[in-house]
């Protein structure tokens, strides 16, 4: 079993600590990160999933685009972008680097358009956005991420209802299997702000993504720690 710490602070975001890289990245600007943000950006690196701004540079501050994303989740994927050569999105004409992948997605039913014939690929990712992809996507694989918890859990989330209907229920149960970052008030047992409209860093995506590979590649189950509760995390896979 693979054992993760989650340290909680006082009004401070959850995190995990994920499997350990294979090798380190070339990065030079990710030092003054927490050691599970570090960890979880070289686990990605060397899975070919998350790539650098530069040579030596992650940019652990730049916010991730909604193209950035599905790019990343189609890498995840195996999508041969020669199969898709054109989306049905007006902002995203074929011969763009993130059109075939885009278009993947979109075909998949993962991802959503913005209305009006437009995916909005350079806009930047949001919490809620985040989530309800992800649960698309297990969704298309028939995947249940389960949970098992010790102590007071889960919690009530204060401000779900500044979330989107359609990624609501997917937010909900990320937080309740330890998938989501959170703040809360110091003393509170009994609720989390998960702040659905934040727009996220690449530090994020790799924080938090990478929890999310390694349970749905890996036929094990992760281990974590609030400060109320022990939560033990890992993926059901349907017929």
């Amino acid at each position: 079993m693979k054992k993760l710490t989650l340290l909680l602070l006082a009004l401070a975001t959850a995190a995990l600590l994920v499997v350990p890289a294979k090798a380190a990245t070339p990065f030079t600007d990710i030092q003054d990160l927490d050691e599970y943000t570090r960890d979880n950006i070289e686990y990605l690196y060397n899975e070919g999933i998350m790539n650098g701004t530069g040579d030596t540079t992650f940019s652990p501050d730049a916010l991730y685009t909604r193209a950035m994303f599905v790019t990343m989740l189609g890498r995840m994927e195996g999508v041969d972008p020669a199969a898709f050569p054109d989306t049905a999105f007006s902002d995203v004409p074929a011969g763009r680097w993130d059109a075939p992948y885009i278009a993947w997605a979109a075909g998949e039913g993962i991802v959503n358009g913005v209305g009006n014939g437009k995916f909005d690929p350079t806009g930047v990712i949001t919490l809620e956005q985040y989530s309800a992809i992800t649960d698309r996507y297990l969704g298309r694989f028939n995947v249940t991420i389960m949970y098992d918890s010790v102590g007071d859990w889960p919690p009530h989330v204060y401000d779900l209802d500044e979330a989107g209907s359609y990624a609501q229920a997917a937010i909900e149960e990320q937080v309740k299997a330890g998938l989501l970052s959170f703040t809360y008030e110091e003393g509170d047992t009994a609720g989390v702000y998960v702040h659905p409209k934040q727009q996220l860093t690449r530090a994020w995506i790799a924080e938090w993504f990478g929890d999310f590979h390694f349970i749905f590649n890996h036929e094990d189950s992760v281990q974590h720690y609030t400060d109320y509760a022990e939560i033990t995390t890992w993926a059901e896979w349907g017929e």
